[in-house]
């Protein structure tokens, strides 16, 4: 049962992994001397540059995301062999933890790895990479919103039939524009603004900064939030 999972989520690391790392392959082939935008300032990456850790942390957020969008949805593709997964000697809601668990698992080393290749990357271009006090906070944060966005996932599909799997796409486009329409003023920008506390997108900008903490307890609680909705609500559909 949970077997199955687990080799989906090796399967897919190791695509992740593959990609990741022809993609930063390419760019150490053609690129050279250029920059980054982060929280609306310009971060250059450049031989002999320092770069603070938080912009790794971003990056590596990002790709997270990226990676918990292709396993987001494991619960929903359970349901499909349910007639057979639950009449095994356990309960529907310890098998649902159990992917849970290892699905987290999947995004925290697809975030590990890419700060790892990106760190790589960054020493072969002889770019130094900074630490601080905040760093900590600012990769447990990075972390954390892979595993919101992973949690989202499986809150908004596990209750629904195999069409639900598309959410892991259209989710995307959904939490950029309401990041945009939260900047807007009046009573929809407020309103949409409040609402981007359920958006993982959303804390992307506060990883480079000082008080990433705060938002890393904030993105770790709806984590575990959404994914204890999921774990509750995906035993009790029926076929």
């Amino acid at each position: 049962m949970e077997y199955v999972e687990l080799l989906r989520v090796r399967r897919s690391l190791i695509w992740n992994a593959g990609i990741l790392a022809i993609v930063v392959i390419g760019i150490l082939t053609l690129g050279s001397d250029s920059t980054i935008h982060v929280n609306g300032g310009t971060t250059r990456i450049a031989p002999g540059v320092a770069l603070p850790a938080g912009v790794l942390a971003t990056i590596g957020a990002f790709l997270a995301a990226v990676y918990a969008s292709s396993i987001g949805t494991s619960l929903n593709r359970e349901s499909m062999t349910r007639d057979i997964s639950w009449t095994k000697p356990v309960s529907r809601t310890v098998l649902a933890i159990r992917f849970v668990c290892i699905d987290l698992a999947g995004v925290i080393g697809a975030f590990a790895f890419a700060l790892i290749l990106i760190y790589l990357a960054l020493s072969h271009l002889h770019v130094a990479v900074v630490a601080d006090v905040d760093t900590p906070a600012q990769l447990l944060l990075g972390c954390g919103v892979g595993a919101m966005w992973y949690g989202l996932l499986e809150l908004l599909t596990c209750g629904f039939g195999p069409g639900a799997r598309a959410m892991s796409g259209i989710l995307w486009p959904v939490a950029l524009v309401c990041q945009g329409l939260g900047a807007l003023g009046g009573t929809i920008g407020q309103t949409i603004h409040a609402l981007d506390v359920l958006n993982p997108l959303a804390y992307l900008s506060n990883i480079a900064n000082a008080g990433a903490a705060a938002s890393a307890g904030s993105v770790w609680f709806f984590a575990l939030v959404f994914c204890g909705l999921a774990v509750v609500i995906w035993p009790r559909r029926e076929a």
